[in-house]
């Protein structure tokens, strides 16, 4: 029916419903968005569901469309030289609370920026995939470990990610925000493009960051920072994100047996605290919290 003058409710469910118009075209339609209520506020253990209803003012004509919402979906971004495998524990605990995860595949020798274009590709196939399921996803939640957390911060800053603008929030663990100076030392031992960027003197951090927006944390993403007391790799002060105002929690995981010998046999890698974070029952009760609360948004960077 064309210009007929309808109404819109939610008869059940909560969430905002906006039109731009309150009548219908002359080819009888009308168009209306709905924004659920933030999932996690929403005191149901199932995937809550949404009623919405156009009537036609003044009759009893109406119809409706029914849908269920879920939580945003969650990838997982490893580090340098780690593989999805890393995940796997706290991906079973996040999996038995609801959550949707998935985990990016990349080569982490292959340096920050090649990382960050094999995750743009990844969330823009994963929100496709989504899609031809019958499931809308606009947004994703990242959980980063170590350079992880890099591939993260370039992408999120990018001019790519303007076009797509497809994260909701950022959780970084361990993340290696001013570099660390164990791959300084790496590069007697390795030979890549990501052990260079780890540098803390790397052009990543000197100049790449720093050009870019917000200077390598993007404002309108919610962020939250968690590291391990006495980590091997990444030190307490090149974790945190103080510039941007965003509070680091820091875990003790275990104290630090990492060695001067170890550094200079080249077993850089096997550091327990460094990669023990994603394996401590007290830091999965944590990233769950942080999923089911608003986290902060950076502000400007602070000189």
């Amino acid at each position: 029916m064309s210009n007929a003058t309808l109404r819109f409710f939610i008869e059940n469910g909560t969430g905002e419903l906006s039109t731009q118009k309150e009548s219908t075209n002359s080819l009888g339609e009308c168009i209306f968005s709905y924004t659920p209520q933030n999932y996690y506020e929403l005191k149901s253990k199932e995937n809550p569901s949404v009623k919405i209803t156009a009537q036609i003012k003044n009759s009893n004509k109406s119809s409706s469309i029914g849908f269920k919402l879920i939580s945003t979906p969650i990838v997982m971004i490893y580090g340098y030289q780690e593989s999805p495998e890393v995940y796997d524990n706290l991906s079973e605990y996040l999996t038995s609370n609801k959550f949707s995860c998935n985990t990016l595949e990349y080569d982490s020798k292959a340096g920050v920026i090649a990382g960050s274009k094999v995750l743009g590709k990844f969330l823009s196939d994963k929100r496709h995939e989504y899609i031809s399921n019958g499931i809308l996803v606009n947004k994703f939640t990242l959980i980063t470990h170590s350079m992880g957390g890099l591939v993260a911060r370039y992408y999120t800053t990018s001019k790519e990610y303007l076009k797509n603008e497809d994260v909701n929030k950022i959780i970084f663990t361990s993340a290696p925000h001013k570099g660390s100076y164990i791959a300084s030392l790496g590069e007697n031992f390795y030979n890549d493009q990501s052990i260079k960027d780890l540098a803390p003197d790397s052009n990543l951090f000197t100049n790449i960051f720093e050009a870019s927006i917000n200077k390598g944390l993007n404002r309108s993403i919610q962020v939250a920072n968690i590291t391990s007391q006495y980590d091997e790799v990444v030190t307490e002060e090149s974790s945190n994100l103080d510039e941007w105002k965003i509070n680091t929690e820091i875990f003790n995981i275990g104290e630090n047996n990492f060695t001067m010998d170890s550094i200079l046999s080249g077993d850089l890698l096997n550091a327990p605290n460094h990669k023990g974070i994603l394996n401590n029952m007290r830091v999965f009760q944590r990233i769950g919290g942080m999923l089911n609360t608003n986290l902060a948004y950076p502000s400007e960077k602070q000189n």
